[in-house]
């Protein structure tokens, strides 16, 4: 406290110390803080202190709750993010299975719509390229079965597949009515 007399009217010290209080039976020093002033009037420098732990424990137990808090809330967090992510990624890999089957020339695949957002959307492209491919792929099988009067009709101009079996059919048709033709003039000749 020889600073005491240094300090100001109305300037306030401080100062922080360990101390083993061994009356209350303590064995480890705790920090104790003082706050002090000197009052020119009375040559007099009057202190005030206490141990540091009683005033940081209310803060303490405010940090240790907002820590509780938050990790509840980043667990909660994480299982609503980890939901979320599974209800887009699984419809995905579903969809990635298909296109795979279909890429093996597997045109039994079921692909279901199941939402109406932007994988839904998805669902519902693949299950009319899936469809497509099935109305297609019946075709073939007729047209390799000697039936030409099956009916392709392209889906649009950039329909390459169609376009080309429509193309295919009108030609196989003129071929064998060509051959057709040429056989009966054959005969008649």
């Amino acid at each position: 406290m020889e600073h005491g007399p240094q300090l100001k009217d109305g300037e306030i010290g401080w100062i922080t110390y360990p101390w083993i209080n061994k009356e209350l039976g303590e064995t480890e020093p705790r920090d104790k803080i003082v706050a002090y002033a000197y009052f020119k009037d009375w040559d007099w420098v009057i202190g005030v202190g206490s141990y540091l732990d009683e005033f940081t424990a209310p803060v303490v137990g405010m940090r240790n709750t907002s820590i509780l808090i938050g990790i509840i809330t980043l667990l909660g967090g994480l299982g609503i993010a980890f939901f979320f992510a599974r209800s887009i990624t699984q419809p995905v890999y579903r969809l990635v299975g298909a296109a795979k089957k279909m890429a093996e020339g597997d045109v039994s695949v079921n692909v279901e719509v199941t939402s109406k957002d932007e994988i839904g959307e998805l669902q519902q492209s693949v299950h009319d390229a899936v469809d497509y491919m099935k109305t297609v792929s019946e075709a073939a099988k007729r047209i390799a079965n000697s039936d030409l009067t099956v009916q392709v009709q392209p889906r649009s101009a950039q329909d390459t597949l169609g376009n080309s079996f429509k193309t295919m059919i009108h030609n196989l048709s003129g071929m064998i009515r060509q051959l057709s033709d040429n056989a009966r003039e054959l005969v008649t000749a």
